[in-house]
């Protein structure tokens, strides 16, 4: 079996590096990428390179919602979780039209990050 791969798009490098180190335990081959537009020609290139992708909703350039939507419109299949630190209200509404699986709020814990993921699986394993 192939190992699965997750995208972390996060300007932060810290927080790319938590929320990377998270995915790793869980089984996830990681990519980190700081900004949306190389993240988002990188998913242009191969749509199904990923299963997941974990996107930090304040972005520079253009917002998490965003990126989720013109993943989403390239064809990108992966499971989408948002991590925001501005709650989960304000990332509900800036993600309109994009198919979230599950938001994190920042700052978040291990556990909260795992248990989203773990939603995000239980998503694409029921489609």
């Amino acid at each position: 079996a192939s190992r699965r791969r997750a995208l972390v798009i996060e300007d932060d490098e810290a927080i790319g590096d938590i929320v990377g180190r998270v995915a790793a335990r869980e089984g996830f081959e990681v990519t980190l990428e700081t900004d949306p537009a190389v993240a988002l020609r990188r998913l242009e290139e191969n749509p199904s390179a990923f299963e997941l992708l974990l996107v930090d909703l304040t972005l520079p350039g253009f917002d998490g919602g965003e990126l989720a939507r013109r993943a989403q419109r390239l064809g990108v299949t992966a499971r989408v979780v948002v991590v925001s630190g501005l709650g989960e209200r304000h990332a509900r509404s800036a993600c309109v039209g994009a198919d979230v699986a599950a938001f994190v709020s920042k700052p978040f814990t291990p556990a909260q990050l795992r248990d989203a993921m773990g939603r995000a699986r239980a998503e694409a394993d029921a489609v």
